[in-house]
């Protein structure tokens, strides 16, 4: 029985008994942006890698009609080139929009068929709301 006590002993200290807490991670710190900010960042996001997509499809019709070369068009749509475009277009639109203009990339982003729909329908940013 003492052997049996021993060996459960032994074995608790093994495990090290109680084992202190996992260090603390570093907390993101909060999101302090508005609700109309959050889905303005949203929709430019959206917006962004659309337009960066419909880009990238201008440059393979130009590609295939042989208005400019393999070269041009793979300098011209690698993925540090895309990655670029898509931050600034969302640049372009990390401003004070209002929630009408935010209403319109949303509308945009999500009726949008194709790249001319979307860019058409952009351009009722700066429209006055009815």
């Amino acid at each position: 029985m003492r052997r049996l006590v021993l060996a459960f002993a032994f074995a608790l200290g093994a495990c090290g008994g109680s084992q202190p807490p996992p260090p603390a991670q570093p907390q993101a710190p909060p999101d302090t942006r508005t609700p109309i900010e959050k889905r303005r960042d949203a929709a430019a996001e959206a917006i962004a890698k659309r337009a960066t997509r419909c880009a990238v499809d201008d440059a393979h019709h130009e590609l295939e009609a042989g208005k400019i070369s393999q070269k041009q068009y793979d300098s011209e749509t690698g993925s540090d080139v895309q990655a670029k475009l898509t931050d600034d277009w969302i640049h372009k639109l990390e401003v004070p929009l209002s929630s009408f203009q935010v209403r319109v990339l949303e509308v945009c982003n999500r009726d949008a068929t194709g790249c001319d729909d979307l860019n058409e329908c952009i351009q009722h940013i700066n429209d006055k709301p009815k």
